[in-house]
């Protein structure tokens, strides 16, 4: 299991909270330079309400992921199982063409 840490979210003008400020992972549209260098995460649109449509865009993303991996998987397993069939039942020799 993933270990998460805690998230800071400051907002401020920077002057007068910048010790908060620079504790923060996540800095607003209005945030001065130092702070947005400093955070992981920039809001471009002023207000923290946009956190939650980021989140729920990134868990629809990790979804289109998760269902894409488990796709690909399950095409392999059915390729190599029918290569084994068709090479251990049906006595089919493949030659080093098709490899």
């Amino acid at each position: 299991m993933i270990e998460r840490k805690p998230i800071c979210v400051m907002e401020g003008d920077g002057v007068n909270d910048a010790p908060a400020l620079k504790r923060a992972d996540i800095a607003v549209a209005d945030a001065i330079d130092a702070t947005r260098g400093a955070s992981d995460i920039v809001l471009i649109e002023l207000g923290l309400s946009v956190i939650v449509s980021a989140i729920l865009a990134s868990r629809a993303i990790f979804q289109k992921m998760k269902n894409y991996a488990i796709y690909v998987v399950s095409i392999t397993i059915h390729i190599v199982m029918g290569f084994m069939i068709i090479a251990l039942i049906l006595k089919f020799e493949f030659s080093p063409f098709m490899s």
